[in-house]
């Protein structure tokens, strides 16, 4: 949580409300740790509402709807089933997406509000061929790689819970990221895609999506569970005048 703007008078009691909001400011907010579920059937392979998703099956959904400006200061991620990194790794795919309230696609079409737009969804980027994932349009790519880096040495056995922030992402040069993604919330037909890593974090403005994408190629059943870790970045307090602790007065008995 954070504290709304206000101005105090310069006394103790406004040092201790300016040492109490600073700490609130500085604190850490965490969304429960969930299963991570496709909200659609077009939003890859598998059935609405789907919580398990078969090897070679393709899922997405939303992991958080930003409330307030915040910065995203941790993203948890655990693989229930299998390890992370089993069967191909090179081929296993996870992306996140920022994607504003209102967005346009890497397309160029005209501003986007429908985020699950049922059957007939062609995704965030669009329908753009040869357009890599976040190189046009208004949305962030935050996070992709491929699965090579789930490994137990980063704790992502099954199981595990791994950290995504300080995580250096791999895999692109083959345009598996584009593949493995494709027909999933983040789009259709976009081209060859980088890896992108979490280095310290990113922001959030009020009302942005954080939208995830999964390929799985673990050769078994998988279900995802994921929690973000947040600090708000917009509220402060203000003490006016500056106060300066006086020292007590003390006399020689």
């Amino acid at each position: 949580m954070a504290v709304q703007l206000k101005t105090l008078v310069n006394d103790v009691g406004s040092a201790v409300v300016d040492e109490m909001a600073s700490q609130l400011n500085r604190a850490i907010s965490v969304t429960p740790f969930s299963v991570l579920r496709q909200p659609i059937a077009s939003a890859g392979t598998g059935a609405a509402d789907d919580i398990l998703f078969g090897d070679n099956e393709r899922s997405s959904g939303v992991l958080l709807v930003a409330s307030e400006d915040m910065f995203v200061t941790s993203v948890k991620l655990c693989f229930v089933g299998s390890n992370g990194d089993a069967s191909t790794p090179v081929q296993t795919t996870f992306a996140l997406l920022r994607v504003p309230a209102t967005w346009i696609q890497g397309n160029g079409s005209t501003s986007q509000t429908q985020l699950l737009a049922g059957s007939a969804i062609d995704g965030i980027h669009g329908d753009f061929a040869g357009v890599a994932l976040g190189a046009a349009g208004t949305y962030q790519v935050v996070f992709s790689t491929t699965g090579a880096v789930f490994s137990s040495a980063n704790r992502f056995q099954s199981g595990e819970v791994g950290e995504l922030v300080g995580l250096t992402a791999t895999g692109g040069a083959s345009g598996i990221l584009a593949a493995n993604l494709e027909s999933t919330l983040a789009g259709t037909n976009f081209g060859n895609s980088d890896p992108v890593s979490i280095t310290g974090g990113f922001a959030m403005n009020a009302g942005d999506h954080l939208v995830w994408a999964y390929y799985n190629k673990t050769s078994a059943n998988v279900s995802l569970m994921a929690s973000v870790g947040y600090r708000p970045v917009k509220d402060q307090l203000n003490l006016s005048p500056t106060f300066t602790q006086k020292p007590f007065f003390t006399r020689g008995r």
